[in-house]
């Protein structure tokens, strides 16, 4: 593999190949165009969101620090020049790459709420996840698209969608997007399961024998969040 080539090389080699160079420029170029099916590709690989989220990223510090290295080796002798150029070459591909895939708040969280008592009783599942939400809410339809994700990678998670209504026709909305990949039902009291997800929705609780363990609300429900009730 390329990556390993570049790490097992010795410094001075690598700085004498010069086709190196620009194959590490195609390279870090095809990082950052298809960052997200990289992405992608190693969560179905791995199962593991944070280091998936992360990986690309990895790549391009990786691709950063060859820059680095071959500027320090063929650049001026003038100290300041070597050092500004350098920290440029190792900086730049991950500044790129950030600019054009952003990392946005909550992205990598897993902070949430902490639940001391089974105050969300209306779940039908004992293990798994248990989604608050309440109808026509883009957020809670742009979630589904992160369930069942989730659900295809790990199938053997229970993923529950309660929608705070009393009316069954406002469900299916959320109901054609999910294409029955989990359960969608109305809530018994919507007020009420409203204000216990503090009117922030989706609200995403963390059902761990039977107990509600932990709640996020949607901009907490990160890849680091999704490790935790995937394990």
């Amino acid at each position: 593999m390329y990556l390993f080539k570049v790490l097992r090389t010795p410094i001075n080699d690598i700085m004498k190949n010069k086709s190196l160079l620009i194959t590490n420029i195609v390279l870090t170029l095809l990082v950052i165009i298809f960052f997200s099916e990289i992405e992608s590709t190693f969560l179905h690989i791995t199962h593991q969101w944070t280091i998936s989220k992360a990986f690309p990223y990895f790549l391009l510090i990786i691709s950063g620090t060859y820059f680095a290295l071959f500027s320090l080796k063929t650049l001026s002798k003038n100290k300041l020049i070597t050092f500004f150029v350098s920290f440029l070459s190792f900086s730049s591909p991950f500044i790129l790459g950030f600019a054009l895939n952003p990392i946005y708040q909550g992205d990598f969280s897993k902070d949430g709420k902490k639940l001391t008592s089974n105050i969300y009783s209306e779940h039908h599942i004992k293990n798994g996840l248990y989604v608050v939400t309440i109808p026509n809410c883009p957020y809670c339809y742009e979630a589904i698209g992160k369930l069942k994700e989730i659900k295809k990678l790990h199938p053997e998670l229970n993923i529950e969608m309660v929608v705070c209504t009393s009316d069954s026709s406002l469900l299916e909305t959320y109901k054609i997007e999910s294409n029955n990949t989990f359960k969608i039902t109305n809530a018994i009291e919507p007020k009420k399961l409203a204000k216990l997800a503090d009117l922030k929705f989706p609200a995403f609780i963390y059902i761990k024998n039977n107990i509600a363990t932990y709640k996020w609300d949607n901009s907490q429900f990160g890849v680091r969040a999704i490790d935790l009730i995937t394990d």
